[in-house]
């Protein structure tokens, strides 16, 4: 049996050569299921939780504001979104082709729930996956939205789109170093006992698995794929963030009676 992979580019030579190149896009399909609703309600419930921490006192503006409506944001979409999450990470985790997405789908939620349940199988390790995004979202859209308008002067228009990719990025990047440990654990924990392929280690015990993993690995087994995840999220971090600012404003702009 292989072991595991010891870096990138030998995870990415003995995957497209044991499973071919497609699966590279596994789980992907279920990806896109969750993304759409998660990104819709993150952006809607950041300006809407702004609004509401202003009303209990202090500048909309201040960084302390943002990043509140940022993790309040955070937690509250994940509330809603996270089954989706778990099922895309089964998705792509387990093995054979990813084919029939919406069957896939139905059929491992259908077993999901038969085997533990609505709580306690489509939210398992739902504390942990709180745990990381709140603060990620804090940082990210958060730091993004106070830094935009600090540098800005708050005339969003008035920063250029390179300024605002170069911001989203940063905001990304420390995000995704910063909470990376708790999505490694998030992670194990959603896998863990939840099918043939994945046998139950932790009892959804998130003091088991962070003790598991640092016996097994120590610090590093918290940054697995860390360098990955960045390379990943930070680009597409930045790239969402500034894509929602740019159709916000040609949503503005529309209303207006002012064409595209």
């Amino acid at each position: 049996m292989r072991g595991p992979y010891t870096n990138v580019v030998d995870a990415f030579i003995r995957i497209g050569r044991d499973q071919g190149v497609l699966s590279f896009w596994k789980g992907n399909g279920a990806n896109l299921m969750r993304i759409v609703p998660t990104y819709a309600l993150r952006f809607t419930l950041f300006d809407y939780f702004k609004d509401l921490v202003a009303v209990f006192g202090g500048d909309r503006n201040s960084p302390w504001q943002k990043m509140s409506a940022g993790a309040l944001s955070g937690f509250v979409t994940v509330s809603v979104t996270y089954p989706l999450d778990l099922l895309r990470t089964h998705l792509s985790a387990s093995p054979g082709p990813s084919k029939r997405v919406w069957w896939r789908v139905g059929g491992l939620a259908t077993a999901i729930v038969r085997r533990n349940g609505i709580f306690g199988g489509l939210y398992k390790g739902f504390f942990m996956s709180a745990m990381e995004i709140t603060p990620y979202l804090a940082i990210t859209l958060g730091g993004y939205d106070f830094l935009k308008s600090s540098l800005s002067k708050g005339d969003d228009s008035a920063l250029g789109v390179p300024a605002s990719v170069a911001i989203g990025w940063v905001s990304g990047l420390l995000g995704s170093l910063t909470c990376y440990p708790m999505d490694t654990v998030k992670r194990q924990l959603m896998l863990d006992g939840g099918g043939k392929e994945f046998e139950s280690k932790y009892d959804g015990s998130v003091r088991k698995c962070v003790g598991s993993l640092m016996r097994n690995g120590g610090l590093r087994a918290f940054y697995r794929g860390c360098l990955v995840n960045a390379l990943k999220s930070a680009p597409a971090t930045a790239m969402t963030f500034v894509l929602n600012d740019k159709i916000r404003q040609m949503w503005k702009r529309d209303r207006r009676g002012v064409l595209f």
